[in-house]
């Protein structure tokens, strides 16, 4: 809920959250599109911690078992400006 907010502290915080919870494995891997989608919107913002939170959180994405099938799945489906 954090990260649908377009306030920059509380987008920063939910992603923290999310972070801390792909970590840990607590999430399901159905949850990847709406992650993804989620990152992408974030990318569209203009702040620089957002988007160094996003690039944070896209690679712990890419390290977990959420891991996209392949790089052209994200580019394709979830393209994000700064890919």
């Amino acid at each position: 809920m954090a990260c649908s907010v377009k306030s920059v502290k509380l987008s920063v915080i939910g992603l923290s959250c999310l972070q801390k919870l792909i970590s840990h494995d607590a999430v399901a891997s159905s949850a990847l599109k709406e992650i993804l989608a989620t990152l992408r919107d974030h990318s569209e913002m203009p702040d620089e911690s957002l988007q160094l939170k996003t690039l944070q959180t896209m690679l712990i994405v890419f390290q977990s078992h959420l891991r996209p099938e392949s790089e052209v799945a994200v580019m394709n489906g979830y393209h994000l400006n700064f890919l």
